[in-house]
């Protein structure tokens, strides 16, 4: 299988159970993989449109996250890999990994991060 993987992308969104959460918002890391059955056309072809363009999921998961308001980061990673799968019929499977480093808990702890797994077989 072979692998886009989009690491680390930083938004800023009003997810969360709390109160405080939903009013001051927090940022989020955001990592996706686009997984491929098949090998990616574009390694052998060189051109975009035999591949995933990475700018456009960018784009759309940007604004996905900028404006949810989602209580859970479950349900945030489910609307990415849900994205993902509505905007570009060439990927088989999403890995989505939604990351909060500022979560409302007292302790030492570099981030909570919730990672799903979804097959388009799966999710049609």
């Amino acid at each position: 299988m072979d692998y886009i993987k989009m690491k680390k992308m930083r938004f800023f969104s009003h997810v969360g159970c709390l109160e405080e959460e939903k009013i001051n918002g927090q940022e989020f890391v955001i990592s996706i993989d686009l997984g491929f059955k098949t090998p990616i056309p574009g390694c052998k072809t060189d051109n975009l449109e035999d591949t995933s363009d990475y700018s456009v999921i960018y784009s759309e998961v940007r604004d996905l996250v900028t404006s949810a308001s989602d209580n859970l980061i479950e349900r945030l990673a489910q609307k990415i890999a849900d994205k993902v799968f509505e905007i570009d019929k060439k990927v088989d499977k999403v890995v989505v990994t939604v990351e909060k480093p500022n979560a409302p808990i007292d302790g030492l702890f570099a981030s909570m991060d919730v990672v799903i797994e979804r097959d388009r077989d799966d999710n049609d």
